[in-house]
């Protein structure tokens, strides 16, 4: 019987490892002896060196592509050494940075897009399939999108009243006695007047309890619509194409686009930019609102409906490269371990998911 915990690692594993490994490698951090290692890893096995091979080619392609690149400025640069990574120089260190992402946070240096990559030719690269090219393509295209973008947040949001950051949940209670749940990376303004009370949702998700005042009207203003309540518990969602609004107790009235709807318990829509608002559906307060308990509940979701469910409660970027099956997910999951979560969907799915520091790409494994 054979053992497979010897079994010879795939070669989509070693191309993970080695797109990983070439990410830290040009990022300006590596030492000499992370440049040794990468090249004793690359003489492990001829997959090995032939996922190597991959990413090589990967980064050659990038100079001469159109999508914008974050590298190290010109000045700061040395070349690649030819003969591909696995000869790397004992004293240099590469320049051609992709992943200046991998920063934290609060980094404050930025890096400086320019025309084109310094590599030089490798000496007999292993031709890799047109189409793994092109998935390696795309996947440094979301690097680059997220070095330069990823830190990028509007003045607004970190002026908010109130506001959490990615992964966090809290709780609010406002001065009239109303709650707020505000969601994963959501932000909203308060303005309390004698005559109204009006929360503007800024970013992301909030679960409204509104205390009952007739003479003050609750109003929640998202996207370029409002949501008015007198006494209820309803869900706001700030979707960047859309805003979702349901209810789970009492009577809300939906305004946009000069239209107005009335939403009762357990009914939903939602509203675009400038339009009336949608049809009504039914609204289940114990899944759709399940996050406020640090739960996520799908029966029978599409994939990508999963992820662009726990998109805000990832650090980072999501990126869903290509066309992803339809194939349905049900289950609950908990939102404080993510990467159960994604290991799940990786196991359980035809996805393939790569995770790198700030940035998770998810792509059809079908698409070989």
């Amino acid at each position: 019987m054979s053992d497979f915990r010897n079994a010879p690692p795939s070669s989509a594993r070693l191309e993970d490892e080695a797109i990983e490994r070439w990410v830290h490698l040009t990022s300006g951090n590596a030492t000499d002896a992370d440049w040794h290692a990468f090249q004793a890893w690359c003489h492990t096995s001829p997959a090995h060196q032939a996922a190597a091979d991959v990413v090589e080619q990967l980064w050659q392609g990038l100079g001469e592509s159109t999508q914008p690149r974050c590298v190290v400025p010109a000045g700061q640069r040395q070349a690649v050494p030819a003969g591909g990574p696995a000869a790397a120089p004992t004293t240099a260190q590469p320049a051609a940075v992709m992943a200046t992402s991998t920063a934290a946070p609060d980094a404050t240096s930025t890096a400086t897009p320019v025309a084109a990559l310094t590599t030089a030719a490798p000496a007999t690269p292993a031709p890799a399939p047109r189409r793994r090219l092109h998935r390696w393509a795309a996947l440094a295209a979301c690097v680059a999108t997220v070095a330069l973008l990823g830190l990028q947040q509007p003045a607004r949001l970190l002026l908010a009243d109130q506001s959490t950051a990615t992964g966090e949940r809290r709780t609010l209670t406002l001065d009239d006695g109303s709650q707020v749940w505000l969601n994963s990376a959501s932000a909203i303004d308060i303005d309390y007047s004698p005559e109204r009370r009006t929360i503007t949702l800024l970013q992301g998700e909030a679960l409204f309890q509104v205390r009952k005042d007739a003479a003050r009207p609750f109003v929640v203003r998202a996207g370029d619509g409002e949501v008015q309540a007198v006494g209820t518990r309803f869900d706001v969602d700030l979707q960047p194409a859309q805003v979702n609004v349901g209810v789970a107790e009492g009577i809300v009235q939906v305004t946009s686009g000069g239209q107005q709807v009335r939403l009762n318990h357990a009914q939903q829509l939602h509203f675009r930019q400038g339009q009336a608002p949608s049809s009504i559906s039914t609204f289940d307060a114990d899944r759709d609102a399940a996050w406020q308990r640090g739960k996520l509940i799908f029966n029978r979701t599409t994939v990508t409906e999963v992820l662009r469910s726990i998109e805000r409660h990832l650090p980072g970027t999501l990126v869903i490269s290509g066309h992803l099956p339809d194939s349905p997910v049900s289950g609950v999951f908990d939102l404080d371990d993510l990467p159960a979560m994604l290991d799940v969907l990786g196991r359980t799915q035809p996805v393939r998911i790569i995770r790198l520091p700030w940035l998770t790409v998810v792509m059809n494994d079908t698409e070989k």
